[in-house]
């Protein structure tokens, strides 16, 4: 049961890093949009690239939300 526990944590810990991760791309997609019929078409990019990576577990996942945190870190 608590291996259980255990993981069903660090699953909702990974699903709320990588909720903030999207929502940190696309408020940056935004800033760099030029207009707005370009943000839309970039913004559905970002999220069919989210979606392709959404089978992922976390153990192989976690590199590159550090490694992208750290980007967005730069810029924001």
């Amino acid at each position: 049961m608590a291996t259980t526990a255990g993981y069903l944590v660090r699953r909702a810990a990974q699903k709320e890093r990588v909720r903030l991760l999207y929502r940190r791309a696309l408020k940056d997609t935004l800033n760099w949009a030029v207009h707005r019929h370009l943000f839309y078409q970039d913004a559905s990019d970002l999220r069919d690239k989210f979606e392709a990576n959404r089978h992922v577990v976390a153990p192989r996942f976690t590199p590159f939300v550090a490694f992208t945190d750290e980007l967005t870190d730069g810029i924001l």
